[in-house]
């Protein structure tokens, strides 16, 4: 018997870890849900409940292939002691984490395991292509992404893992896993809704998604970030059916995920800090009142109030809102990447510790292969460029409803502007004056 150890990884097609077990024989597979990773900092309450609906969406489908999935709650290292002692199992297999916290803890669960003559046996497949695979000409890890994509797109990916036809019962009682709850409907869960969702959004967008991807309005992205991010789908899945449809720039997307998962091993204290040390300290104004104002989508620029309000309403945001608003926040606004990242980690189902903390340091300026400290996103003419038909504002601000398309991205302008819906917190001007000579002013100092 070999213990089968899910973590972000809730699904049964190209698991190493399921594929190889099975190969070998007998399989107990599991899930443990770990008190201390339920809540905050580390999860926020939409993410555990869309936890709970790939958890079930799991189940089926180890239903489906004659098994059960068993689910504890606990320490990892005393559940999975338990589970292999129960089952007389010699190993457990599980696909390995690229996460700080993740790697603290299948170490503390390799000792543990160790110790009473079990073996922890870890796979790849987080990635599409594993972390130090990528190498420059120096045998080291890449900072910028365009030679890593270039790189990355001349190594052949790793064969794929069908998932077991059949498996034999074990036996071992399961913990009843809670009925998801949240105040919006949640996405269908699971792998075979994850596989439905890549092939909708290839028969849908296809080669159009160069040309669709930024504007929110349409249907242009994948909505896949949901799926990998507890790994319903596999990344390598999802690049190969892309590839094959010639979906050359959705692919360099996911190139970018492993990017920065890549980054995060060789840089694990990006979790708490940023890339650019000469940014650590930078002087970040506090201001509940405007954080506020921000986080509820109440700032008075509606493609920034839409997007805020997107997150709060759905879980999700469009990501070329996404840099819009982290802009917003960190230069017009002058308040710290690490409160945005924050809220987002708190409402996103999709919230993945490295891809939100390399957007935001991206959109903050003090990331790896960040943008220019001195490119401000202007939310207007970026809403009027992106959502030119005003229809993706006014979906998320009933209150402007009665506006010109025009209008409708500068409110304040209207003969009639609605009354219900906040003046700008301040001038776009202002605010990016104020940013740029705050930076300039910290890096001149840091320099000298």
């Amino acid at each position: 018997m070999i213990v089968v150890w899910h973590r972000a990884d809730l699904r049964t097609l190209d698991h190493p870890a399921l594929a190889e077990a099975a190969a070998r024989g007998a399989v107990l597979p599991c899930f443990i849900l770990d008190p201390s990773l339920l809540v905050a900092p580390y999860t926020g309450n939409n993410r555990v409940q869309w936890l709970y609906a790939c958890l079930l969406a799991l189940v089926e489908s180890y239903k489906a292939i004659g098994s059960s999935l068993v689910v504890g709650a606990g320490s990892p290292e005393a559940e999975l002691l338990r589970l292999a002692r129960e089952s007389d199992a010699k190993a457990v297999y599980a696909v390995r984490s690229y996460e700080p916290i993740g790697m603290a803890r299948d170490a503390r669960v390799k000792s543990v395991l160790a110790a009473a003559g079990i073996e922890l046996k870890l796979f790849a497949g987080d990635c599409i292509l594993e972390p130090g695979l990528v190498k420059n000409g120096a045998g080291t890890g890449y900072k910028v992404f365009t030679p890593f994509w270039k790189t990355w797109h001349t190594i052949p990916m790793p064969n794929l893992y069908a998932a077991p036809n059949r498996l034999e019962p074990h036996g071992i009682a399961s913990l009843e896993i809670p009925k998801p709850v949240t105040n919006f409907t949640l996405p269908a869960a699971g792998e075979i809704a994850a596989l439905n969702r890549l092939e909708v959004f290839i028969r849908r967008t296809g080669l159009k998604y160069e040309t669709e991807r930024d504007y929110p309005n349409l249907e242009g992205t994948s909505r896949l970030s949901l799926d990998l991010h507890l790994g319903t789908i596999s990344p390598r899945v999802a690049a190969s059916r892309a590839s094959q449809a010639g979906m050359t720039g959705w692919v360099r997307e996911l190139c970018w995920r492993d990017f920065y998962r890549h980054i995060l091993v060789d840089e694990p204290r990006l979790g708490h800090e940023a890339f650019r040390k000469d940014w650590i300290d930078f002087p970040w104004r506090k201001d509940t009142q405007a954080l506020e104002a921000w986080q509820h989508g109440q700032t008075g620029y509606p493609i920034v109030d839409a997007g805020m309000r997107q997150l709060e309403q759905t879980g999700w945001m469009h990501n070329r809102v996404r840099m819009i608003v982290a802009s917003f926040l960190c230069k017009h606004l002058l308040i710290n990447w690490q409160l945005g990242e924050q809220h987002f980690n708190t409402l996103l189902l999709d919230g993945d510790l490295a891809s939100n903390n390399g957007g935001w340091q991206w959109s903050a300026g003090c990331g790896v292969d960040a943008a220019p400290y001195f490119r401000v996103f202007n939310p207007v003419t970026q809403g009027e460029k992106f959502d030119s038909s005003a229809k993706y504002i006014k979906r998320f601000i009933p209150e402007l409803e009665g506006l010109a398309n025009k209008e409708a991205h500068q409110p304040w302008t209207s003969l009639r502007p609605p009354k219900n819906y906040p003046a700008p917190i301040l001038p776009l001007a202002f605010g990016r004056d104020r940013f740029l000579e705050t930076a300039k002013n910290y890096l001149r100092q840091g320099v000298s």
